[in-house]
């Protein structure tokens, strides 16, 4: 017998697979979807009152650690959003607000602070600048539990906002960063006032933040002390028994609003209304120089928060209409 010879079998080759799209069809165009994209941005950008943002990053420490930053400025301005802090300087005639956020242990950033800084410019024309102090957000570090470090984390982001040409800057603090703030006060030329929401006086404040309170009372720069008369740690007898007779500035203020707890005060329905409060103050008492603070729209905080009714001190205790106060008499 002879041997079976094993031809290979011939597969047929599979037949192409139809086209999913009929012969007519127009097949999607990537880069027109990414243009008309692309197109519809910047109408909606041009025809939209924005705000321009922009991170930076702050050395501190000798360049050891760093301090993430963030500015904020209004498109009026015409800067480009990603020029150098000395071109917003220039267009912003030197004038800011430095907003300095809550306690970093209890998970205070500069994140938390984002929608009151956003309201500078959109509603006043007015830049402003955050800061993630030590060890809260990105910034590098350990926070402390009394705050003593982070007060040279608001010095060194104020050195660098003056290098840059911000020549005269409110300082906004909220929460424990009042206290962080003051005792930055007077360690800069540039810083020209305070504004503090919901200072953390009081007994239970104090074993943290004590050593604090002679540093911003002795500064004679402008200051104001806004405070719900329901906040949990600062009462309104000890902010205006205590805090206004003692500070040795020619303008200390109060705003107490009815109502309000020290942690409503810090959330997002005050924003507004806070922003407005810090602008108004800057324009009386000539914080910002002859800038036009205002290029302020003068309109309301909405919100509810334009229910506030402002209660004004001064250290002066002067009866009648001053350039420093809002109402003709003191309380």
């Amino acid at each position: 017998m002879g041997e079976a010879t094993h031809m290979p079998k011939t597969i047929p080759l599979a037949a192409p697979l139809p086209s999913p799209h009929s012969p007519g069809e127009q097949l999607f165009d990537t880069q027109h979807c990414r243009t008309t994209v692309f197109q519809a941005c910047r109408r909606l950008r041009a025809s939209t009152p924005m705000v321009d943002v922009a991170d930076f990053t702050v050395s501190q420490d000798g360049g050891s650690g760093s301090l993430e930053t963030r500015l904020f400025w209004p498109r009026s301005l015409a800067v480009p959003r990603f020029s150098p802090p000395s071109h917003v300087a220039a267009a912003a005639e030197g004038a800011c607000a430095l907003v300095v956020h809550q306690y970093s242990v209890m998970g205070g950033s500069q994140e938390l602070m984002r929608g009151m800084a956003r309201c500078f410019p959109l509603h006043h024309g007015v830049t402003a600048v955050t800061l993630s102090l030590r060890g809260a957000g990105g910034s590098s570090g350990c926070a402390s539990l009394t705050g003593h470090a982070e007060v040279d984390d608001v010095v060194v982001v104020g050195q660098w906002l003056q290098a840059a040409g911000f020549t005269r800057i409110l300082l906004v603090c909220c929460s424990a960063g009042g206290p962080i703030g003051g005792s930055a006060l007077d360690r800069l030329p540039a810083f020209t006032g305070f504004v503090a929401l919901g200072y953390v006086f009081g007994w239970w404040a104090s074993l943290l933040f004590g050593r604090h309170y002679q540093a911003v009372l002795d500064s004679a720069k402008p200051k104001l002390f806004v405070q719900g008369d329901r906040d949990e740690f600062t009462s309104v007898a000890q902010l205006r028994d205590w805090v206004v007779p003692r500070s040795r500035s020619q303008v200390t203020e109060t705003q107490v609003l009815p109502g309000v707890s020290h942690f409503a005060l810090e959330g997002s329905l005050w924003d507004a209304a806070a922003a407005q409060m810090a602008v108004d103050f800057a324009t009386r008492v000539g914080a910002w120089g002859n800038v036009p603070a205002a290029q302020a729209s003068g309109s309301a905080p909405e919100d509810g928060a334009a229910a506030f009714t402002a209660s004004a001190s001064a250290k002066h205790g002067c009866g009648a209409q001053c350039s420093h106060c809002p109402k003709p008499t003191h309380d």
